[in-house]
């Protein structure tokens, strides 16, 4: 049951030495940590730990806890919420999960990097050129086309996308 508005916990985010957290040992995604440093080399930090109070298991961020361990961090910035182990559980499993389940609008995302790419900052995207390639050869792609020649730029870095266009499986 949803909690309501009134029933909010009081949230602050308290810097704590980095053993006083713990990586959830339940924690059922494999995250790309090697990515992660990346990213926090490229961006920064942009966010805080969620830790059970009772355990100080991570609930939210194992990953970035095991990125900023092999940076060599003393401190984390970690929200700790008072909550049983069965609402543990599941805001570790909904906040895995409900990224899931969300999609692209790969037009959008297709302009987003290749503005990204043309500023020579993609490396910070956590997207390589591979990706942003399929990403406008795909958004590019209306339908079955057969063999037509398409000749197109992108209108964010200039990339001439010319060649055969191949209808993509729907």
């Amino acid at each position: 049951m949803a909690k309501a508005a009134s029933d909010r916990p009081d949230v602050s985010v308290a810097w704590v030495e980095i053993d006083q957290v713990t990586n959830h040992p339940d924690n059922p995604r494999d995250g790309d940590v090697g990515a992660i440093i990346t990213s926090i080399s490229q961006n920064g930090w942009y966010g805080v730990l969620i830790a059970q109070k009772s355990t100080n298991f991570v609930l939210v961020g194992n990953h970035r806890l095991m990125a900023v361990r092999q940076l060599g961090w003393k401190q984390v910035p970690v929200i700790f919420l008072d909550v049983d182990d069965r609402r543990a559980r599941n805001i570790m499993l909904a906040d895995n999960r409900v990224s899931d389940k969300a999609d692209y609008n790969e037009d959008s995302l297709a302009a987003l990097l290749s503005a990204a790419a043309a500023d020579g900052d993609l490396l910070a995207t956590g997207y390589d050129q591979e990706d942003v390639d399929a990403l406008i050869a795909s958004s590019m792609d209306t339908g079955p086309l057969d063999s037509e020649k398409i000749d197109k730029k992108c209108p964010h870095c200039g990339k001439s996308l010319s060649g055969s266009a191949r209808s993509r499986p729907r």
